[in-house]
């Protein structure tokens, strides 16, 4: 039996990148990573040992280091307004330089990765971390909402991921979108009831992880071959039904 493990994060929403420099002081950055990933090879060399054949590990989680000072999200009365990145923001060059880390480190290993992009406290209300800093948790529900947005998000994030993905297409066992999205967003069978963390509706949700999806599965082989298979971590099991399937799929399946 194939056993993975879940090893979400060391620090939740600023594993990869660069950290807030209210945080880390720039002149340390060096040393803070050397550590971070001194901790994750021997982490990821036990789970090895062990015979774990997989380990799952989220990117931006809430999103705290993507995008902070002038760049974090901003409350406009009663709610959060965020802009992506930039393409050419110097986060991204990080991003991607820590991502391929951990993927020669799981080849190295043979041990295989399922690298989790976002998680559905990045569409809760913003959360400030630290003031001073504009250090702000969640807020960035308009990068899921608005399809203009989505779309930099994904040209910038999500795309330059999948090519470095592609020179390790044997290490990746799945890439997964999205964490446990019922939590933001509207539901027919779990209704928001004025939650305020619902900043999500149904539709803009499954848009989202259609556009993700379809993005992921576009990347082929040389040989034509399909190279990962796309997922999303669903809180609840029939939730596929609700968020992935067409409503003539549903319907196939006997559900109204």
């Amino acid at each position: 039996m194939l056993v993975g493990v879940n090893y979400p994060w060391i620090d939740y929403g600023w594993d990869f990148g660069d950290p807030p420099e209210a945080w880390v002081n720039k002149q340390h950055v060096g040393e803070w990573r050397e550590r971070k990933r001194e901790q994750m090879i021997a982490d990821f060399r036990g789970f090895a040992e062990m015979g774990l054949f997989a380990v799952r590990w989220f990117i931006l989680a809430d999103g705290l280091s993507y995008g902070v000072g002038e760049a974090a999200p901003k409350k406009v009365g009663d709610r959060w307004e965020f802009d992506p990145l930039d393409c050419d923001h110097p986060f991204h060059e990080q991003l991607r330089e820590d991502f391929e880390f951990v993927l020669k480190t799981c080849d190295a290993l043979k041990i295989k990765f399922a690298p989790s992009l976002i998680d559905f406290h990045w569409c809760r209300q913003g959360v400030v971390a630290e003031a001073g800093a504009d250090i702000v948790k969640g807020g960035r529900s308009e990068i899921v909402c608005d399809p203009a947005k989505s779309e930099v998000f994904f040209d910038a994030v999500l795309d330059p991921l999948l090519e470095i993905s592609l020179r390790y297409h044997d290490t990746i066992y799945a890439w997964e979108l999205f964490n446990e999205p019922e939590w933001v967003s509207e539901s027919r069978r779990r209704p928001a009831r004025l939650n305020e963390n619902k900043t999500v509706t149904r539709d803009q949700m499954r848009g989202f992880i259609a556009e993700g999806a379809t993005r992921i599965n576009a990347k082929r082989l040389p040989d034509g071959r399909r190279a990962f298979l796309s997922t999303v971590g669903f809180a609840h099991w029939d939730s596929i039904m609700e968020y992935v399937l067409t409503p003539s799929r549903r319907a196939g399946r006997g559900v109204c």
